[in-house]
C-alpha cells in the first residue's frame, strides 16, 4: 500500500556525510537520523548540528521557503528557534537544496510530557512567543516569493478530499483509535470558510504541533524547531497548537497571552488542529510512533469536542 509520506529521494547518511565534507568542510565523526517527517529526514551530526533534507520532491520547496524567510526572522525573534546557518546547494550526486542548523537543546513535548499541558506559564509564554512572530511586518518581496500554493490548508475542497481518501484508506485506524468516520465527516460539515476570512496575513511557523514545541528537563518552554512548512499566511495556522496541547484553563491563558482573538480565529484554529489531527494520526500509526499516535489522538479528539 503506498502512502502520501512515501519516500521519493533517496538520502542516506553515506551521501550527507560526502556532501557535508564537499561543501562545508565539515568533518563527520558520527553521523545517525534524528527524525523523519512527511518531507524531510534530519541527521544529528557530531552531537551539535543538525541537517535537514527533501525525502520528498514536495519537501524541495519547504526547504527552499525555510531558507528563504528564517534568516530574515533571526535576530528579529526573542525565542529559540532552529533557522539554517548552513545553506546546502544541489549537486549531481543529490539534485536538491538542503539546511544545516545548530541542534537547540531541549526534546519534544510530544517525549517529555502527557496532554494535556496545564501549566499557566508555559501557555502564557508560548502566546508571547507567537504574538512576537505574528506581529513582525510582512516584507512584499517575501509575499511574492513564496513557493507553492499555502492555501490548502485552510481550503474546505482540498482537506475533505484529504478526509474521505483518509477513511477510505484507513478506517480501520480511525476506528481503532475510537474516531467514528461518520462523526468525522460531520465535523468537517460543521466549518465554513467564511469563518476563515482575516485580513492579516503574517510570518508562519505553518506546522506547530507536540513533536515541533521543546522543553528542557523541567518541562519548560525551550524553542521551536522544524520550520518546514514556514510561509506568509493566517494566524490561526499557527494558534491550532494551543487547541492540540493544553487544558482548557490554560488554553485560555494561551489566548489572552498572545491577544485580540474572537470566535472566528478559534475556530479556525479548531479546523486546521482537526486537520492536521485525521491526516497526521495514520501516518503516526503506521510508522509506530506511539508518542505521536498518543498526542495526534488527543489532539484530534479536542478539535471534535470544540468543533460541535
Amino acid at each position: 500500500m503506498s502512502h502520501r509520506w512515501d519516500q521519493t529521494i533517496n538520502i542516506t547518511p553515506e551521501i550527507a556525510t560526502t556532501l557535508l565534507s564537499s561543501q562545508f568542510n565539515v568533518t563527520v565523526d558520527e553521523i545517525s537520523v534524528l527524525g523523519e517527517g512527511f518531507d524531510n529526514i534530519a541527521f544529528l551530526v557530531n552531537h551539535s548540528l543538525v541537517f535537514r533534507f527533501p525525502r520528498r520532491e514536495l519537501g524541495v520547496m519547504c526547504i527552499e521557503n525555510e531558507m528563504m524567510l528564517l534568516p530574515h526572522l533571526a535576530g528579529k525573534l526573542s525565542f529559540p528557534f532552529s533557522h539554517p546557518t548552513f545553506i546546502g546547494t544541489p549537486t549531481d550526486l543529490y539534485p536538491f537544496p538542503f539546511a544545516g542548523y545548530p541542534l537547540l537543546s531541549g526534546v519534544p513535548l510530544s517525549q517529555a510530557a502527557s496532554h494535556p499541558i496545564s501549566e499557566i506559564s508555559f501557555a502564557k509564554q508560548l502566546g508571547q512567543w507567537l504574538n512576537e512572530l505574528h506581529a513582525l511586518p510582512v516584507l512584499k518581496k517575501h509575499a511574492g516569493m513564496i513557493k507553492g500554493d499555502q492555501t490548502w490548508r485552510l481550503n474546505l475542497k482540498q482537506r475533505k478530499e484529504v478526509l474521505l481518501n483518509n477513511i477510505e484508506q484507513y478506517e480501520k485506524i480511525y476506528v481503532d483509535a475510537d474516531f467514528s468516520p461518520e462523526i468525522l465527516i460531520n465535523t468537517f460539515h460543521h466549518f465554513h470558510e467564511k469563518q476563515f476570512i482575516h485580513d492579516k496575513e503574517c510570518y508562519l511557523h505553518g506546522d506547530l504541533y507536540a513533536k515541533h514545541v521543546l522543553v528542557d528537563k523541567a518541562g519548560s518552554l525551550n524553542g521551536l524547531i522544524d520550520w518546514g512548512d514556514t510561509h506568509i499566511g493566517h494566524p490561526a495556522i499557527d494558534l491550532s497548537v494551543g487547541i492540540m496541547i493544553f487544558s482548557d484553563n490554560a488554553l485560555a491563558h494561551f489566548f489572552n497571552s498572545y491577544g485580540n482573538i474572537d470566535d472566528n480565529m478559534i475556530q479556525t484554529a479548531v479546523f486546521r488542529a482537526f486537520c492536521h489531527g485525521f491526516a497526521a494520526l495514520p501516518y503516526f500509526t503506521l510508522i509506530q510512533d506511539v508518542n505521536g499516535s498518543a498526542w495526534t489522538r488527543a489532539a484530534l479528539q479536542r478539535a471534535l469536542q470544540m468543533g460541535k
